[in-house]
């Protein structure tokens, strides 16, 4: 009995802990043109950048850099 409390138990902390994972996601607000990250997707008032969530805030970070849709336009 004790080993199936035990293993039912295991299973269940290994089925249910990916949903507490945190992810961050590069979003940008469409009207002022500014991205940030955010460990929300898209609430429908944000655009999300690129095509999925990162699992640490230094690579969200590394990829806002990176975006093409985040950089300040250069002046000319």
């Amino acid at each position: 009995m004790r080993i199936c409390l035990v293993v039912t138990t295991l299973l269940l902390v290994f089925v249910v802990s990916p949903a507490f994972a945190e992810e961050f996601c590069v979003v940008q607000n469409p009207s002022t043109k500014k991205c940030k990250i955010s460990n929300k997707k898209s609430d429908g008032t944000l655009m999300l950048i690129g095509t999925s969530c990162y699992p640490t805030a230094d690579e969200a970070k590394a990829a806002r850099k990176a975006a093409v849709e985040c950089q300040k336009p250069k002046n000319q």
